[in-house]
């Protein structure tokens, strides 16, 4: 529903860009094509970004405190570069 509202929205504030009637369908086409595939690309993204959040908060290692010695060695690392690059 939220994508069928941006193309209404869009379609709304891009009417004056219609330049004939006969092409309305063609037109509402191309908005709508446009604003789904967007919203399926944004949906994988964050879905990716959960999927990396997840990979950090659950660590595979059977160890406790792997992850802190993860972090540990990240800012060890992020230590021994220069500024300009960290």
């Amino acid at each position: 529903l939220d994508v069928l509202q941006d193309i209404w929205l869009t379609a709304w504030k891009s009417r004056r860009s219609l330049r004939s009637p006969d092409a309305f369908v063609t037109w509402i086409y191309r908005i709508a094509h446009g604003r789904v595939v967007d919203s399926i690309r944004a949906e994988m993204r964050r879905q990716q970004i959960e999927h990396d959040r997840q990979a950090v908060v659950e660590p595979s290692g059977d160890r406790p405190g792997q992850t802190l010695e993860i972090v540990e060695l990240i800012h060890f690392a992020l230590s021994q570069i220069s500024a300009e690059h960290r």
